[in-house]
């Protein structure tokens, strides 16, 4: 639609640039009646304020009932077709005609004159005056842009003797009516260079509109197939995710069975209760993780789904809840946040979760007698929390931990743990425009994660 646009105005940009010459000269012209009229309005002002006569006065009468009752300015009387304008007028005022104009073609040339209705004035204007004082201002101001040229064309004025191309000509308000402005270009060759300009610059617009059109057909056409590979790979993450459920849910129907069926000893009552519990407690955090996917990947950055809350007493609370866990399986806990900013927030549930996952599988993995490291320190934007440990580490290639379904080399096989951990932190705190990574420790495990500042 821009190319063709684009074309359609190079076609017609003459007609079009005349006409927007004309326009501008006519704005030009519309504004050097109003200076004139603000400046005919003030002398009136003037005139009903006090004693002294406006230069550009040339008589003023004061009437009552159609009478002179006092009269300024040199003698003589008021025209006697304006005595019975203005009578008509007073017997019948039109709506909204304050003052009332007048005029009159006098044996002397042209006479221009206003009554005042209000303090009663009729004024007889000085015409010469009133050329020096206001209009040739006026023209002056208006033509001031040297573009432009602004002359008065009074009734004798001959057309041909402007040496002006006029673009736009218009009378002037009443009682001047009889005398015309005029605007137009002061260099035409400069309208002629600008028009053939115009139309270059709609020529390479239309070339450039079409290169964008291509270009963002290309770019629509990659965003589908990346969508479309994007919706392959949702798919397949919730069908191994429900496939990942299965096991947990058989071993929980046996369980249950197990025990309907009844005559169990103490002892094989209990491992049935204790799979029944970690197996649920298995599958709820499955689901959870998957709904909160879910969320994540529907939900605005800045929506209610996030709650911001200060980072440092996030973190304080969720490493005492980690820290008897820990402890019971013979690790270590350092806890260094004396570089978190008092001021910094962070999302509280995502953030609350990457500690959970993070020291959880530094339970499972590292091995009794390993130390596990919380630090947090400053960054340019935002802060940055550092969970490290020193067990055996997380093999080569640390970054496929945060593929679904993948699990560190120390994981033991069979042991409870999806893989959709740090798969599903990775997606959160992408979402919020943070990062979390992997890193090979020395030795060891180390997770980085940049918490962002909040938008």
């Amino acid at each position: 639609m821009l190319t063709a646009l684009s074309l359609a105005l190079a076609a017609y940009s003459k007609d079009l640039t005349k006409e927007a010459a004309r326009a501008e000269c006519a704005a030009r012209a519309s504004y050097l009646g109003f200076l004139i009229q603000r400046g005919l309005e003030a002398r009136l002002d003037d005139l009903a304020a006090g004693p002294s006569l406006p230069v550009e006065i040339e008589r003023a009468w004061r009437l009552s009932e159609g009478a002179v009752v006092e009269q300024r300015g040199a003698e003589g009387q008021p025209p006697p077709a304006w005595l019975a304008e203005v009578a008509r007028f007073e017997r019948a005022p039109p709506p909204g005609l304050r003052p009332l104009p007048l005029s009159e073609q006098g044996p002397r040339g042209l006479r221009a004159g206003t009554w005042l209705p209000g303090p009663g004035w009729l004024v007889q204007w000085d015409l010469p005056a009133l050329k020096r004082a206001l209009v040739e201002p006026a023209l002056s101001e208006v033509g001031a842009d040297a573009r432009y040229r602004c002359v008065l064309i009074e009734p004798d004025t001959r057309r041909e003797e402007l040496e002006l191309k006029l673009r736009f000509e218009t009378p002037l308000f009443p009682p001047l009516s009889s005398w015309n402005v005029g605007v137009g270009y002061a260099d035409e060759s400069a309208l002629r260079w600008g028009l053939r300009l115009q139309t270059a610059v709609l020529y390479l617009l239309a070339l450039g509109s079409s290169l964008l059109l291509v270009t963002s057909l290309t770019l629509f056409a990659r965003r589908e197939r990346r969508a479309s590979l994007q919706a392959q790979v949702r798919e397949q993450f919730l069908a191994r995710a429900t496939h990942e459920l299965q096991t947990p849910l058989a071993l929980l129907r046996a369980s249950v069975e197990t025990l309907q069926r009844g005559s169990l000893s103490d002892s094989d009552r209990e491992r049935c209760l204790g799979i029944v519990g970690r197996e649920e407690e298995r599958v709820t955090r499955t689901v959870r993780r998957l709904l909160r996917y879910l969320r994540w990947e529907s939900a605005p950055p800045t929506g209610e789904l996030w709650r911001w809350e200060p980072a440092c007493e996030v973190i304080a609370s969720a490493l005492d809840d980690a820290r008897p866990g820990l402890e019971a399986a013979g690790l270590s806990l350092e806890v260094d946040l004396a570089e978190c900013p008092p001021e910094a927030e962070a999302p509280c549930e995502l953030l609350r979760d990457t500690l959970s996952e993070l020291l959880a599988n530094a339970r499972k993995h590292a091995g009794e007698g390993a130390q596990v490291s919380v630090r947090l320190t400053r960054r340019e934007a935002g802060v940055r929390l550092i969970v490290s440990d020193t067990g055996p580490g997380l093999g080569p290639n640390p970054g496929a931990l945060f593929e679904p379904w993948k699990q560190g080399e120390g994981a033991e096989e069979g042991r409870a743990g999806s893989g959709l951990g740090l798969a599903l932190l990775r997606e959160g705190w992408s979402h919020v425009g943070g990062a979390i990574r992997a890193e090979a420790g020395d030795p060891g495990a180390r997770f980085v994660v940049d918490l962002p500042p909040r938008a």
